[in-house]
């Protein structure tokens, strides 16, 4: 469900139930549902780029694949934490 189709759910409820705290409640979501769609976004895609997962042919050119396969080649991912295993105790 997208943000906008939510925000129409979420108006049309304030339109049928017209109290305060229904009202407030509302606003509330939708101003979480926006203000959390784009970062969930972008840490969703800079997990996949981190990751090494190659990008959809159609969206960039041969040119710009090229040289963000490079750049990601050149740049190896460094682990970010220790990893641990009951076998190390």
């Amino acid at each position: 469900m997208s943000d906008a189709q939510l925000s129409l759910i979420l108006i049309a409820l304030c339109v049928l139930a017209p109290e305060p705290r229904v009202i407030i409640q509302s606003a509330l979501i939708i101003a979480f549902c926006y203000l959390t769609t784009p970062i969930a976004g972008q840490m969703i895609a800079r997990a996949a780029i981190m990751r090494g997962v190659p990008f959809w042919k159609k969206s960039l050119s041969p040119q710009e694949n090229h040289v963000s396969q490079k750049r990601l080649q050149s740049h190896p991912r460094k682990p970010t934490h220790k990893s641990f295993s009951l076998l190390d105790i």
